[in-house]
């Protein structure tokens, strides 16, 4: 990673960027302190980011309308011409590539640089499927699309397999099952593997998905 006073903007889209960011920083011999007087600014893509963020000193500068990459994007480009821009991206190893991409193609240059990276559980997302398909789940819920992407993946090895031979099914999941995504991203994770969504939370909160799962649950039991 370049040295920070480098950049113009830091662009953070999960509270889980920062604490491994934040060590990374003081690895490099740099504080928070030092990245305002060095007048970096930062994107936060959410306000649970940007508590996450102001809690480790650093105070956000733009929150985007949407919680979401395009929403970022467009808050951005509205700051000002992008073109010649520095942007540190820390993010997710593997993950998505919307923002750098749609940035550079404004003109930015953008760094990115792999924060942490997210491992599944060997066998959880078949240990889910088989609770699901045994009535022993009400609702399921979505934070990421890594998250969607294992009981996708768990899903479609579920045919045949020792779900099946223990008798239950996985060619639909129970119709008194709800689930509910965070944000599109995550929502189009589940619906590429063959889930269907019943709510995708709107603004992409957590505070949000508790009121989706509340309203799914509440029109299903009425």
């Amino acid at each position: 990673m370049a040295a920070v006073r480098s950049f113009d903007w830091i662009v953070v889209t999960s509270a889980r960027t920062v604490p491994p960011f934040i060590e990374a920083l003081e690895g490099a011999g740099t504080t928070t302190a030092a990245v305002r007087k060095y007048g970096v600014r930062i994107c936060a893509v959410g306000p649970r980011t940007g508590e996450a963020l102001s809690a480790a000193g650093l105070e956000t500068d733009l929150v985007p309308e949407r919680f979401n990459a395009p929403g970022v994007v467009d808050s951005l480009l509205r700051c000002g011409d992008p073109r010649g821009l520095r942007i540190l991206f820390p993010r997710a190893e593997g993950g998505r590539d919307i923002i750098p991409r749609l940035l550079t193609q404004a003109g930015a240059n953008v760094e990115v640089a792999s924060a942490y990276r997210t491992d599944a559980i060997p066998g959880a997302g078949i240990q889910l499927l088989k609770q699901v398909m045994a009535g022993q789940i009400d609702a399921l819920t979505f934070t990421a699309g890594s998250a969607a992407r294992v009981f996708a993946d768990a899903w479609a090895r579920g045919r045949p397999s020792q779900v099946e031979a223990e008798g239950l099914r996985t060619e639909d999941l129970p119709q008194d099952v709800k689930v509910i995504a965070l944000g599109p991203a995550t929502a189009a994770a589940l619906e590429a593997g063959g889930i269907p969504v019943h709510r995708t939370a709107y603004p992409h909160t957590l505070e949000a998905l508790v009121a989706s799962l509340q309203d799914c649950c509440s029109v299903s039991d009425t």
